[in-house]
């Protein structure tokens, strides 16, 4: 018997034919060294890079210990997964690693290396979709929330809750959990949910203007983002009330294609915030000199101060 099928015999694996395909796992333990030790699948990133943005992984949690390998047909091994758990392990990064951990490693035989990078790609493209929408769906059951409004029933604004978390907290929101800020801006969202908000209306800045004026306001921001998102604003000569202007600076960004995209989406909550100051100071704007001006970084910054002053 060749070395690759006394490999797979001790397994338990079925030997696939080369070129075969993927057959059903068995499960080894394996130390940290001994993972360390299996090469990279030939499809994985840049693994320091992926590495230095991975906050989630910096503490270790015992989910953490079960890893993915292909074994190929002349006896040989790449990752499935694991690839930045391992780096982070091995440069003693990660916060509360068990002594002598013993992963739980699930073993593919794959019938080619192509194999094993589709296996890859079928582990990675799942890890992406939870991160969006599935972990904005499992949040919401979670915390038992339902929401009737297009916008938040499609389940579409991590985006926009994660920079309203990113500049009220004045640091990257990028390792908290998608569970995590649900959690923690659950009371904004149920008040924007009800104001019946669509996705037209509210770009990523727009809803993370929203869900800020609402933590600094509570109910009392209501009125201004339930006529914003029924399309009340109004033009009368050359005033223009907030709502208007705001929906107008929408309207000119979407023109050029530029509501997308975390700077266009800082310049919208500039743009956010002092119409909605203006709106409750019972202000309008001139529609010939321009409608909302932007505000800067020291005027954001002091309004959310207040904001955190104000934390609900």
């Amino acid at each position: 018997m060749s070395t690759a099928a006394v490999a797979h015999a001790a397994l338990g694996l079925t030997l696939p034919a080369e070129g075969s395909g993927v057959g059903l796992p068995a499960t080894v333990r394996l130390t940290l060294a001994e993972w360390h030790g299996v090469p990279a699948n030939p499809r994985q990133r840049n693994t320091e890079r992926r590495a230095r943005r991975a906050r989630h992984l910096r503490r270790f949690r015992p989910e953490h210990a079960v890893v993915h390998m292909a074994l190929l047909p002349d006896g040989s091994t790449v990752k499935i997964d694991g690839h930045t758990r391992d780096w982070l392990w091995w440069l003693g990064e990660t916060e509360g690693l068990p002594d002598g951990l013993l992963l739980i490693c699930h073993v593919y035989p794959c019938g080619s290396l192509q194999d094993a990078a589709r296996c890859y790609e079928a582990h990675d493209n799942r890890a992406a979709l939870e991160t969006t929408t599935d972990q904005v769906h499992g949040a919401t059951r979670e915390l038992g929330l339902a929401f009737n409004s297009p916008l938040l029933a499609s389940e579409q604004f991590a985006f926009g809750m994660r920079l309203a978390h990113k500049l009220l907290l004045r640091q990257l929101a990028a390792g908290a959990s998608v569970y995590d800020l649900v959690a923690r801006w659950q009371a904004e969202l149920l008040l924007l949910d009800r104001c019946r908000p669509g996705r037209t209306r509210f770009a990523g800045g727009i809803l993370a203007g929203a869900l800020l004026s609402f933590r600094r306001y509570g109910d009392a921001a209501l009125d201004f983002w339930v006529g914003y998102a029924a399309g009340e604003g109004n033009k009368l000569g050359d005033e223009i009330d907030p709502i208007f202007a705001l929906a107008q600076r929408l309207a000119s960004l979407k023109q050029r294609r530029r509501q997308v995209g975390e700077g266009n989406a800082l310049y919208l909550v500039r743009c956010v915030l002092p119409a909605f100051e203006r709106y409750r100071a019972g202000g309008v704007y001139s529609f010939a000199a321009g409608g909302i001006r932007p505000i800067g970084d020291r005027a954001l910054e002091d309004w959310l101060a207040s904001c955190r002053e104000a934390r609900r």
